[in-house]
């Protein structure tokens, strides 16, 4: 959720591969997570954040 590192950080975005389809919420650090299609993706973060490349660069490979 958050577009930009604070001040004097480096902010990183990683692809990982599930080994289940089944989430596990920790209650902690993710309070809510699920799987989407392509055409179920709700609405795109804004494009000059991390979030929205990995998405963009993911959804490529399936276009």
């Amino acid at each position: 959720s958050q577009a930009w590192p604070f001040p004097h950080s480096l902010m990183f975005g990683f692809f990982a591969e599930a080994t289940t389809r089944r989430i596990r919420i920790d209650g902690v650090e993710i309070s809510d997570a699920a799987w989407f299609s392509p055409r179920q993706l709700p609405s795109l973060p804004p494009p000059y954040s991390i979030s929205r490349d990995l998405i963009e660069t993911h959804l490529a490979k399936w276009r």
